[in-house]
């Protein structure tokens, strides 16, 4: 069974006194459920209390790639449909979700995590991924990739 699959399903056979807790993410609270047959449902059987942290994602891509900005990377993707990039987890919803969002399509394709989808995309051998900001950051300080967006609420009086 996947990890982050049974403390949840421990929780949520738990009595409702109040007393236990589940700390969850993305990978226990998103993923699994829309990965596999669970014994609880992540709707129902849980009731949130507070938001600890939050892990935004980056949309980030090779430095050759043509597009400056959001929008001609949005631009670029619809006229080239198909290209590839690095996905896995929280990476690959945001890719669908961004996909549906603009009306571009582009190739899914797994990886074993994080890292191997860095080292493709600093060699240019992946177009471009949705990385966690604590990952790539400095890759994009660096030079050595390009950012175009941050999934992240501005913060209170920002513009």
């Amino acid at each position: 069974m996947h990890r982050g699959v049974l403390a949840p399903a421990r929780v949520a056979r738990a009595a409702p006194d109040g007393y236990t807790l589940s700390l969850g993410y993305l990978g226990t609270h998103v993923v699994n459920g829309a990965a596999y047959a669970l014994s609880y449902d992540l709707l129902n059987d849980f009731e949130p209390v507070a938001l600890l942290v939050s892990n935004p994602l980056l949309i980030v891509a090779k430095k050759a790639m043509p597009a400056n900005d959001l929008q001609e990377l949005i631009a670029w993707l619809k006229a080239n449909p198909g290209k590839a990039f690095g996905v896995g987890g929280s990476s690959h919803v945001a890719g669908i979700y961004f996909q549906k969002e603009t009306g571009t399509r582009f190739q899914l394709v797994p990886y074993r995590g994080a890292a191997p989808i860095m080292q493709d995309l600093l060699a240019g051998q992946i177009g471009m991924m949705f990385d966690f900001a604590a990952n790539s950051l400095p890759q994009v300080r660096f030079g050595t990739i390009k950012a175009f967006a941050v999934t992240a609420k501005p913060f209170a009086g920002s513009a």
